[in-house]
């Protein structure tokens, strides 16, 4: 009643107000409602951490915001200016969250239409925002850009100058290089721009401009990396011509590489790039273009003479040697255990020496001298802790210690393995081992299938069985833990996600691609490069996944991992995007029909085609699990599929339950051996039971070590270290 008592006189008299004058309280209303909806949206703008994506008051429904959004950019790349720019400017009420990219946009459709007076302004609207945003150095050099296109030349180059200062470790700083060079006529600006990106998008203009005033060897040096040989060595003749000296070490090696590249059938000018090499190889700058010009020689000679010259004539390492006698016993088996050692000795630090530990500890197991190979290990580890070959030298301890009577330590080896390499091969092998020697029970990974339970001994087994499918909405999740996992990238958290919930892939990437700490931020407090690169692939691989191109996704971060300084330490994020689970439901169908652990196929499935249904190999294998039509068709019949045709692999359904037969059909042929197998799925049946035949009795470990094809190795190693982890580990 008191409430009543309160408010009821003010409602009466607003309603009185209404009746006696309707067309002031309407433009009065209108005015509170534009006050507080300018004050909304001003706040939206003012920030990029809590503005709205989507404004649902604007009036537009967002399925067709998001349609009118990507009619937008669609335009945009038509060359359709005006229909772009009206469309966009109708959005910013919309989207307040999107402002920054749309002002982007705006200006691109501005660009268009010829209007660089609203190219400028949109913009300058970035620059001016008050929070940091990472579109801030490509906004400033198109901004500079357009001052140039009104031929505004001062106020482009003093543009161009405070972004080159501002961000040097960015792309649009070396791009600025060359806009500098133009507006101040300084050829020590282009002289920068070309030893920084010899095949930039300026470099050839820059190097046919007739005015430019680049000495010669400055254009040598460009051309030259740029592989653009002929050129090359028609300036290094002038440069040389002019100024012998002016020739240094560096240049005579380009001169070289020159020489045999521009035409390497000609045995004399072959024979003077050999010359220059040898006289100059003592003074290479960098180990890298040591081996780059070691193998343009051996590509031209296709003899080991002339590397066991070179280590004969040098009696003092130098940098970039080491690679002569990995290469020599690359060449010359005979060679391979003396090169080994002297790589060792003389470049203990170098990328060789891990590999060359590695071949040596190998002949020790290969001889029966345990000891010895326990020796190699020990030195390998306490030195290359972080190589690729580490857990595999670190299992081969444990098997020599077993081997000479060790078990106990070599059971603590086998547990050091999957605390420091848990998701490797070798993990997956040191459990077995673990097994046989503290439980006492039969190693279960070569075990027969239909004997075996549980292959990797874990508690998470029964629980990953019905792990959940890889969707969409998972996807995004990842990403956004992807993106809160990294200071620079919270900023852009919100917008990132919402541009890849509604399928703007592009400007999700381009958003990703300048988050770079690296390359946008002007401090010298970023993060080493490995971390940046692995943040920013990780990025990537979320996005192509949502995107639907599996494949890229994986592959995008598993070669960053492998640069990595935890290549077989994942986190959970990191095994979410390298891990995947695709067709879930269909794989434990045909598992469950063929007496297969699902995991096994999903691993299979990830190593050959990275679970693309279309994909399609050099040797025409097909589909998810990567048949070649003609087995396909052999299986397909025993399957009673009488309207199979090749395009039919790109069928999931039929792929797989043809995939799974016939690994299930090898399994049988090789006596419930998992591990033949997979090798026979990769390397062919035939080879797989040669090689049985060859090598009988041999310790099954020692057999996979020993498979002659590269390829089908590490195929096996592949495939179980996949069912390892999906088995294994709950991510």
């Amino acid at each position: 009643m008191k409430s009543n008592v309160f408010h009821w006189p003010y409602v009466r008299q607003i309603r009185q107000f209404r009746r006696q004058h309707p067309r002031q309280f309407l433009l009065g209303s209108l005015c509170v409602a534009w006050i507080v909806t300018s004050l909304i949206f001003s706040m939206f703008q003012e920030t990029s951490v809590s503005a709205v994506m989507f404004n649902p008051l604007a009036g537009k429904s967002k399925a067709t915001a998001d349609a009118q959004y990507k009619q937008a950019v669609q335009a945009i790349q038509r060359g359709d200016g005006r229909e772009a720019l009206h469309t966009l400017q109708s959005l910013e009420a919309v989207f307040p969250g999107y402002r920054p990219l749309l002002l982007l946009h705006e200006a691109e459709a501005a660009a268009l239409t010829g209007d660089e007076s609203l190219v400028q302004h949109a913009l300058g609207q970035i620059l001016h925002l008050k929070n940091h945003h990472t579109l801030k150095p490509l906004a400033q050099y198109r901004l500079a850009q357009s001052l140039l296109r009104s031929r505004r030349e001062a106020a482009a180059l003093t543009m161009f100058q405070t972004l080159q200062h501002t961000y040097p470790q960015t792309e649009y700083a070396i791009g600025a290089l060359y806009y500098m060079g133009l507006l101040a006529k300084r050829p020590e600006y282009w002289a920068q721009y070309l030893t920084l990106a010899p095949t930039g998008r300026f470099a050839n203009e820059i190097l046919a401009k007739k005015q430019q005033a680049l000495s010669l060897l400055v254009q040598a040096r460009a051309y030259a990396r740029a592989k653009n040989w002929q050129q090359a060595l028609r300036c290094f003749k002038q440069a040389s011509q002019q100024d012998h000296e002016k020739l240094s070490a560096t240049d005579r090696l380009l001169l070289a590489e020159t020489l045999i590249q521009s035409n390497h059938l000609n045995n004399n000018t072959v024979a003077q790039g050999r010359t220059l090499i040898e006289a100059n190889l003592a003074a290479s700058p960098d180990a890298e273009t040591t081996e780059r010009l070691v193998d343009l020689v051996i590509q031209n000679q296709q003899k080991t003479g002339w590397l066991k010259t070179m280590m004969a004539y040098y009696q003092k390492p130098f940098l970039g040697w080491e690679y002569l006698a990995w290469k020599l016993g690359q060449l010359d088996p005979a060679m391979k255990g003396e090169a080994s050692w002297w790589i060792l000795k003389n470049a203990p630090q170098s990328d060789y020496a891990p590999e060359s530990r590695w071949f040596l500890l190998w002949q020790a197991v290969q001889s029966g001298q345990y000891g010895l190979c326990v020796d190699h290990a020990r030195q390998f580890l306490a030195h290359y802790p972080s190589a690729r070959s580490a857990p595999k030298a670190m299992f081969w301890q444990g098997k020599c210690l077993e081997r000479g009577g060790q078990a106990e330590q070599a059971a603590e080896v086998y547990q050091s393995i999957l605390a420091s390499y848990p998701q490797s091969y070798y993990a997956f092998r040191a459990s077995g081992r673990l097994k046989s020697l503290r439980d006492k029970q039969p190693d279960p990974a070569w075990r027969l299938l239909a004997t075996s339970v549980d292959l990797s001994d874990t508690k998470n087994n029964a629980e990953n069985s019905q792990a959940r499918e890889t969707t969409p909405e998972q996807l995004l999740d990842t990403l956004s833990q992807v993106l809160s996992s990294k200071a620079d990238f919270i900023n852009d958290k919100p917008l990132i996600v919402a541009l890849a919930r509604s399928h703007a892939f592009d400007d999700a990437r381009l958003l990703g691609h300048e988050l770079s700490s690296e390359k946008t931020k002007p401090n010298e407090n970023a993060e080493p490069l490995t971390g940046t690169m692995l943040e920013n692939a990780m990025l990537e691989s979320a996005l192509l996944a949502l995107e639907g191109n599996r494949t890229e996704s994986i592959r995008v971060l598993r070669q960053a991992l492998a640069r990595s300084s935890h290549p077989y330490q994942l986190s959970k994020l990191e095994m979410q995007l390298m891990y995947p689970r695709y067709f879930q439901d269909l794989i434990r169908q045909e598992a469950s029909r063929n007496g297969l652990p699902p995991d096994l196929i999903t691993g299979l499935m990830r190593e050959e085609s990275h679970f693309q249904e279309t994909a399609v190999s050099g040797s025409q294998a097909m589909g998810l699990m990567q048949l070649l039509p003609s087995t396909a068709q052999e299986v397909a019949r025993t399957e009673g599929l009488s309207s199979f045709t090749a395009l039919s692999l790109f069928s999931p359904e039929i792929n797989v339950r043809l995939g799974s037969r016939y690994l299930k059909s090898l399994i049988n042929r090789f006596d419930g051996n998992p591990m033949p197998a997979v090798g026979g799925y990769n390397g062919g049946p035939n080879a797989m039971a040669r090689w049985i035949s060859e090598k009988q009795g041999m310790d099954p470990d020692q057999f996979v070590e020993s498979i002659p094809y590269d390829q089908t190795r590490e195929y096996i190693e592949k495939v179980f270290a996949s069912w390892w982890n999906y088995d294994h580990f709950s991510f």
